[in-house]
């Protein structure tokens, strides 16, 4: 931290000086950077208020212009679908932000989605166009936007808790389990703003029981 925090941001790298020193690059400062500081814990949203702030207010998929150019802080460069903007996700979901989490991952990769039915290793359709790990947005969209916080497959339990805030009406999924079983778990939000939820689980499955709160199974 001492030797990449600049006072604005974390720099990626240093060049050694023919003193043994190190020195930072002018001007060399990513984005994927910060979240590597933030996944990490080198910072938090408490020990750099204003580097978080501005990373959610100012960041994300709505930087960018239709030819990938950032449109706010164009010296810091932008990141890519791998790893960064995975990284960004990350941090989002672990400060609680699962709305920011849905409508950024729409941001991401629903044009990925639109014109190939498959999601890519970068934001450009030059690489490979149906990447192993772009299903990390499925986890994404399980724990955060559906509320599947953790699947244990040895106790057989599933911590289940539905954000208290969405855009979404329902949602709702089945996830097969390793003893041939399906996980089938979802959640409406009723006119009065309440969460009815649905479990069904296969047998000797139960809710973890951190879980168990309001709702109905």
């Amino acid at each position: 931290r001492r030797q990449s925090w600049d006072g604005r941001w974390f720099r990626d790298h240093a060049v050694r000086q023919a003193d043994g020193s190190l020195a930072v690059v002018p001007g060399d400062i990513s984005e994927t950077c910060q979240y590597y500081a933030l996944f990490f814990k080198v910072a938090t949203p408490e020990t750099h208020p204003e580097l978080w702030r501005t990373l959610v207010e100012a960041f994300g998929p709505s930087r960018l212009d239709a030819d990938k150019k950032p449109t706010a802080y164009p010296q810091v460069a932008p990141s890519n679908a791998f790893i960064g903007n995975y990284l960004r996700l990350e941090c989002l979901s672990r400060a609680g932000l699962s709305e920011r989490v849905l409508a950024e991952c729409r941001g991401y990769f629903a044009a990925m989605a639109a014109q190939t039915g498959t999601l890519w290793e970068f934001d450009q359709s030059t690489p490979s166009c149906c990447h192993g790990f772009a299903s990390h947005v499925a986890v994404l969209l399980v724990r955060d936007v559906l509320g599947v916080k953790k699947i244990d497959p040895v106790a057989r339990t599933v911590a289940f808790d539905p954000p208290a805030r969405s855009p979404l009406v329902f949602c709702e999924v089945a996830l097969p389990t390793t003893d041939g079983g399906s996980l089938e778990v979802g959640w409406r939000r009723r006119d009065d703003g309440t969460v009815e939820r649905t479990v069904r689980l296969p047998k000797g499955w139960r809710l973890a029981s951190e879980s168990v709160s309001q709702g109905k199974e």
